[in-house]
């Protein structure tokens, strides 16, 4: 049994009427077009482009205060040796290693104001009364965690990180002292 093909005409005006037809129904129907998924995505790039920034923004912030924190620390760690020294006269209290270079000591300092622009004095002017503090004596001060070694002066409580000197960002120099020492 063969299958006969059916040919229809269609009178032009009725075939005008079924395309507009269609095109109607295809306006009616609600759906995503690739414009509107195309803006979503632009949106919704810029959205994690800016929340990205701000989280590395916060991220360097808040390095920089762990820094300027970890400084107050060895502060308050040389502090208290000092104490406990002017208390029982042991010189084995301070920890650290005497610090003599007095050249390399100010050449730390110049470097400091080269990078900032602010004029820093070295509170006292014998470099025998200056120690460095490597990772193992910042431990024994009860500071762990730290790769960074620092320049103290117990009886002016003055501290400089000698691995970092200044905070990139903020453009502070990482260098403290007593108020009280003058």
């Amino acid at each position: 049994m063969k299958k006969e093909n059916k040919i229809f005409v269609v009178p032009c005006g009725e075939l005008k009427n079924r395309i507009g037809a269609n095109n109607l129904r295809m306006k009616n129907q609600k759906g995503v077009t690739l414009i509107s998924l195309v803006i979503t995505i632009v949106v919704l790039l810029i959205i994690v482009s800016i929340s990205t920034y701000t989280g590395l923004e916060n991220a360097k912030e808040t390095k920089e205060s762990a820094r300027v924190v970890e400084l107050q620390l060895v502060q308050q760690a040389v502090m208290q040796k000092y104490t406990k020294y002017n208390l029982t006269g042991d010189e084995h209290i301070l920890q650290g290693v005497a610090y003599t270079d007095f050249v390399e000591l100010n050449s730390l300092i110049a470097e400091i104001q080269e990078k900032i622009g602010v004029t820093i004095e070295l509170k006292d002017d014998s470099a025998n009364n200056y120690y460095l503090l490597d990772k193992t004596s910042l431990a024994e001060l009860g500071i762990t965690n730290t790769e960074d070694e620092y320049i103290v002066n117990y009886t002016t409580g003055e501290v400089l990180n000698k691995t970092k000197l200044v905070n990139t960002e903020s453009k502070e120099p990482l260098y403290i002292y007593s108020k009280t020492s003058e």
